[in-house]
């Protein structure tokens, strides 16, 4: 059979196995982004919907206040009870929820104070006074309120030219003629903890029952105004009611989306991410409002559809079934012509055997991906064998599977010997001893122009390695940062005791939660790029010149590090060294001899506001989620300036955690100095992924400064932010 047809042939069930696919994905990408501006068309009518609920509602208060003001227009002389039956009349409570009361202040100059209190005690009111009674030129006291019940009663008398915020309202209604809304304030009739944010609605009243037109006719004729105040949350809540709405919104007061500026809001105290967000400019009375329209819970349960879903599951299943037909008549072909190339290879001589070295590479290669296989298979057969105990017929079978496979094992097992891929031998290693062995051999491979400093800790866990391998790894770690500091520097060896925990082992591939010996190398040279980091292990990159570096050397460490079951994770900073972390296993039969400071507890957090600083975007949303499941306030930041600006908007920020090296031109020390010239005895953590004796100076902190070396365990944060919040609260 020609070899091109054969080719084609052997990939025609793959080719219709892709076309299938890429069929199903345009039919499942044309529906669901039919659904998608379904969805978005629907987002932008209830926001439209919502934004039209509001106006409509405030426009009904405008004409409520017009019509107060007519009556006062239409008669010369509105007494206390007309003023109250026609308020009676238009039942607020019932029709208009949000509304506090409708009230009416006349322009009373301070020459006529005196006699204008005269006249309100004489209607009854004894105990009736203009508040609060500092001297003004003129006055706009309270005197009508509607209705006049207890929360409305706080509010008589009360002059509304004394407060900035109901002033420029007052002098914008005065001068416009027209309805003016206040800023966000919050309301005198307010009581106890059940305040809310609230706003005023101010139309004026001119003598000769017209408007002047002109701006200063209009004040030198105006005579009072008619006033609704509204509390934020009960108004918006009124509207809501009345609107079956997909939207949850929020309101401010303004153009700065800001706490303060903040009106209300019923979203969710928990959000999670919306696919629809808009933010809308809200022109109410002359004052400007900024809404944020997010989904509601309810918005996605009423625009999803499963048709995208049921296309997936109907092409993916065409699709399969017609590759299962192809492959299988490719498979009919197929053993027709390894037939024939059988009866041929039986007339041709056995060609030459490869060199030895290449026999073992390939050998070697095809026992590693033979021995995945194999393991599969085992394990598969081994779980059938269990399940068809009561089918001795099909056990025996799953049995022949896994006897067969034994045999492969077997088979590969001499495959390895023969590419003299012999394993590891560990021992029990005391690791100090080995660093105090190979200190006189680096320091000769260093130079007298690079410092060597040994760090070793104290009770150090004995580890299960190889001591040979280990030297090698050392040794070419040591060669690497000689490279990094041609102009001299110094080159950190410290030794420790770790636990990593799940989390930990969660966020790194092949990590193992438990004990380990820690083994860091921390140099002072030129650092790593990112892109550099993430090729650093690959076999033969390297940056150095041509001829002068294999690039074996870090995948070496790699590879023997994977083999020992240890760990080993790089840090570093261009222009700021480099730090490589080996995590060594821990020599299990012996831990009884040292007290093991990685005893299981649970981690204590706390309520504290802690500012975040981190400009790595997956260790900042990591430790943000453990922060918060520990029971903290975060507030982050990905920069110094963001920082900075963070501190300024949130005062009650309890405690600053901020990484060392960061770009955007503030370092984390920066950062903590403008801190606490901003805030004085604000408490502060580093954090850094150097060890500590690489950052700081001559192998110790400075006095006060608390470091927190990563990688960390959950425990080791909680510990140490209570801790450094402990020792804030005893400075005192």
């Amino acid at each position: 059979m020609n070899q091109g047809r054969f080719s084609y042939l052997r990939a025609l069930p793959w080719l219709v196995l892709g076309l299938g696919l890429l069929a199903t994905y345009g039919a499942w990408k044309l529906f669901d982004t039919s659904i998608t501006n379904s969805a978005d068309r629907r987002f932008e009518q209830e926001v439209r919907a919502t934004e039209h609920a509001i106006r409509d509602r405030l426009h009904a208060y405008e004409t409520i206040l017009r019509g107060t003001v007519g009556m006062f227009y239409a008669s010369e002389d509105v007494t206390r009870a007309e003023f109250k039956t026609f308020i009676d009349i238009l039942q607020l409570q019932r029709d208009y929820p949000g509304i506090q009361g409708i009230g009416y202040s006349p322009v009373i100059s301070a020459a006529d104070l005196v006699a204008h209190e005269a006249d309100i005690r004489a209607e009854g009111f004894s105990d009736y006074s203009v508040s609060p009674p500092d001297m003004r030129d003129a006055y706009s006291p309270i005197v009508y309120i509607e209705p006049f019940n207890e929360r409305n009663q706080r509010a008589f008398g009360f002059d509304m030219n004394t407060e900035p915020i109901r002033r420029e309202a007052l002098e914008r209604a005065r001068d416009n003629g027209n309805t003016a809304i206040s800023g966000k304030l919050t309301l005198v009739q307010e009581i106890g903890a059940e305040a809310q944010p609230g706003f005023v609605m101010f139309m004026p009243i001119y003598r000769g029952a017209r408007d002047p037109v002109d701006p200063a006719r209009r004040r030198a004729e105006l005579t009072g105004y008619v006033h609704a105040a509204f509390r934020s949350i009960d108004l918006m809540n009124g509207i809501r009611q009345a609107e079956d709405s997909l939207v949850n919104f929020a309101l401010y007061d303004g153009p700065a989306i800001t706490p303060e500026a903040l009106l209300y809001d019923d979203r969710p105290a928990i959000r999670t991410d919306s696919a629809h967000e808009q933010i809308i400019p809200l022109e109410v009375a002359g004052r400007r409002w900024t809404a944020i329209f997010t989904e509601a819970a309810g918005f996605r349960v009423a625009t999803d559809s499963d048709e995208p879903n049921i296309v997936v599951a109907t092409g993916v299943t065409i699709s399969v079934i017609l590759f299962v037909i192809f492959l299988m008549m490719h498979r009919i072909i197929h053993e027709r012509r390894v037939a024939a190339e059988t009866l041929l290879a039986a007339e041709r001589q056995v060609m030459q055997a490869q060199k030895m070295e290449s026999i073992g590479q390939l050998t070697g290669g095809i026992a590693h991906d033979f021995n995945n296989l194999l393991t599969v298979v085992m394990g598969n057969a081994e779980l059938l064998s269990e399940q068809l105990e009561a089918q001795k017929s099909l056990q025996e079978l799953s049995e022949t599977i896994r006897s067969a496979a034994e045999r492969g094992a077997g088979l590969t097992s001499r495959l390895l010997a023969f590419a003299r891929r012999q394993p590891l031998d560990p021992k029990a290693v005391d690791v100090n001893t080995l660093l105090t062995g190979m200190e006189p051999l680096l320091r000769r491979t260093l130079g007298a122009h690079i410092e060597l400093k040994m760090l070793p800790a104290d009770g150090l866990w004995d580890a299960l390695i190889d001591a040979s391998q280990l030297e090698g790894a050392l040794l070419n770690l040591s060669i690497n940062a000689r490279d990094a500091m041609p102009d001299g520097g110094r080159l950190i060896i410290e030794t420790g005791n770790v636990h990593l925990d799940q989390d930990y082992a969660d966020q790194n591939a092949e990590m193992v939660p438990g004990d380990y010996i820690l083994v860091a190398v921390s140099d002072t040279g030129t650092g790593m790029t990112p892109e550099v980091i993430a090729r650093a292990f690959e076999p033969f990159f390297t940056t150095k010149p041509h001829g002068t570096g294999s690039g074996l050397g870090l995948s070496m460490v790699y590879g023997f590090v994977k083999q020992s079951r240890g760990h080993i994770k790089i840090y570093s900073e261009p222009g700021h060294g480099t730090a490589l972390k080996l995590y060594l296993p821990r020599l299990n039969g012996k831990a009884e001899r040292i007290a093991s400071t990685s005893a299981v507890r649970t981690p204590q957090g706390g309520t504290a506001k802690i500012l975040l600083v981190e400009d790595d975007d997956l260790v900042r949303q990591n430790v943000t989620a453990q922060l918060q499941r520990l029971g903290y306030q975060t507030v982050v930041a990905s920069t110094g300036p963001e920082a900075i600006e963070a501190l300024k908007q949130h005062a009650d920020i309890d405690l600053l955690f901020t990484d060392v090296v960061m770009p955007g031109g503030m370092s984390g020390r920066q950062v903590a100095d403008a801190a606490r010239a901003m805030r004085p005895g604000l408490p502060v953590l580093f954090t850094s992924g150097y060890t500590e004796n690489a950052i700081v100076h001559n192998g110790r902190l400075d006095a006060g400064v608390h470091l927190l070396n990563k990688p960390y365990r959950r425990q080791d944060l909680a510990d140490k932010i209570r801790a450094v919040l402990i020792a804030a609260d005893s400075s005192d």
